[in-house]
C-alpha cells in the first residue's frame, strides 16, 4: 500500500518542476518529556499550499483509504468561502487535474 509520505513527496516534487510555488504546511508537533506537543497554529490546515495564477490552492494528502478529519473539512469550507481551492490529493494524478 502507497503511503501518504509517498505521495506528498511525488507532489512536492510535481509541483518543483512545474515551477510552481508552493510550500509544505509543517503542522503536526513533537514528543516531550510532559508529552506531545501541538506545533500547528490552526488544526486542520492543509499539508501542502501552492499558489497558481494569485490562487491559493490548499492540498490535503490522503492515503487512499484515509479521511478528512472534522477540522480539515471545515478549514477546506473557509477556503473555499474564501475563493481559494483545496483538494484531497489520494495521487498524483488528484493534483495534476487540478494544475494541466
Amino acid at each position: 500500500m502507497l503511503k501518504e509520505s509517498h505521495t506528498q513527496n511525488a507532489i512536492l516534487g510535481y509541483l518543483t518542476i512545474k515551477r510552481i510555488f508552493h510550500y509544505r504546511q509543517n503542522g503536526g508537533g513533537f514528543k516531550t518529556e510532559k508529552g506531545f506537543m501541538r506545533t500547528a497554529s490552526v488544526n486542520g490546515l492543509p499539508d501542502i499550499v501552492a499558489i497558481k495564477d494569485g490562487i491559493y490552492i490548499g492540498i490535503e494528502v490522503k492515503a487512499p483509504k484515509g479521511k478528512q478529519s472534522e477540522s480539515q473539512k471545515a478549514i477546506q469550507a473557509e477556503i473555499e468561502k474564501a475563493g481559494g481551492k483545496y483538494i484531497v490529493a489520494r495521487s498524483l494524478d488528484d493534483v495534476r487535474q487540478v494544475f494541466e
